[in-house]
């Protein structure tokens, strides 16, 4: 096999370095658009968690103040913001927070029915969807600081 001639040893220096630096540069690229995106996503679910846990505090203060505009505009806002937490959220947070809209809606169903009356029935019904409210609230916590990295 006959030598290579200096000119083209030069080139395939020059284009093999040329491509190490273009498959560095895209092995970098695809490094950091994880790690922006994997930013992105966390902002996304403290940003969507954070509003669905005001929603639904709303929604409970509404109640205690018995004024069902706000509480059936909390509860639109809470519907909002449980779609974006299918959207965005983790299963396990969706879980907690689908315990959530499930007290909110039975207690709605209560109060549709009973605005202000002293039911005791309907008395035992709301105070057990604010206990299961709580502990849900609780779990949704807890969940969400672990996807979101906040512990």
């Amino acid at each position: 096999m006959p030598p290579l001639d200096p000119t083209v040893l030069a080139l395939l220096s020059i284009f093999g370095g040329v491509l190490l630096t273009i498959i560095a540069g895209g092995i970098g690229a695809l490094i950091q658009h994880r790690r922006e995106h994997s930013k992105w996503l966390r902002d996304q679910r403290l940003r969507v968690y954070a509003e669905y846990i005001a929603a639904t505090d709303e929604y409970w203060r509404a109640t205690d103040e018995n004024d069902s505009k706000v509480s059936q505009a909390a509860v639109a806002e809470a519907n909002r913001g449980f779609g974006a937490i299918e959207l965005v959220g983790s299963p396990d947070v969706q879980a907690t927070a689908e315990k959530i809209a499930s007290g909110m809606r039975m207690a709605q169903s209560v109060f549709e029915v009973w605005r202000g009356g002293a039911d005791p029935e309907n008395q035992a019904v709301v105070t057990a969807a604010r206990d299961a409210y709580a502990d849900a609230r609780a779990s949704f916590i807890e969940r969400a600081k672990d996807r979101v990295g906040t512990r």
